[in-house]
Parts: structure tokens; sequence; C-alpha cells
């Protein structure tokens, strides 16, 4: 068994349902972006892109 990268475990798929909806994520995105893929609106504040969580408010 070796080591994954960063690159590899960023890259694998995390499967969840979200509102009843299969739905497959990485790990290197959000809820909100793996949502916002398969046209799941997701209400929330705060949030942009690119921005920490700290600063969007």
């Amino acid at each position: 068994m070796t080591a994954m990268s960063k690159e590899e475990l960023a890259a694998m798929p995390i499967e969840f349902k979200l509102n009843g909806q299969d739905v497959v994520g990485y790990s290197n995105e959000t809820i909100l972006q793996a949502a916002k893929r398969y046209g799941i609106e997701i209400p929330h504040l705060c949030y942009k892109e690119g921005m920490r969580p700290d600063g969007n408010c």
C-alpha cells in the first residue's frame, strides 16, 4: 500500500445524498460548490467563492 498525494486525495469522489438526490463531490470543493454543479440551490449568507469565511460579511 502506498500513500496518496494531495492531488490524488482531492480528485477522489465523495458520494452523498442532498435533498434526496445522489450527488458526487470532491474533497477539494465545498458542499455549496457540489450542489451548484447539480443545479441544487442551498440558501446561504456570507459566501463568496475565493474568500475566507470570516472575510465575507
